[in-house]
């Protein structure tokens, strides 16, 4: 896999310029940005879909500690 580093040498560009441009984030030039993003394509660099990069995943799970001892002490404490 191609990395950021290997991306930003080959546009002539900083790290953090390919970080910018592959997570819409921060400043950067339009032109910098489109060769960014041009040179990952070529490179088949895989860039995250947008709903991965705002959050995780929230799981939760909802017991009861009706009729269960070690909940029930847990809860108490």
């Amino acid at each position: 896999m191609v990395t950021k580093k290997k991306t930003a040498e080959l546009c002539g560009v900083s790290r953090v310029a390919v970080d910018r441009a592959r997570n819409d984030r921060g400043k950067i030039i339009p032109a910098a940005k489109t060769a960014i993003m041009d040179m990952a394509r070529r490179l088949t660099l895989p860039v995250k879909p947008l709903a991965a990069r705002k959050h995780k995943p929230i799981t939760s799970v909802v017991m009861s500690s009706e009729g269960n001892a070690f909940l029930t002490k847990l809860f108490a404490a």
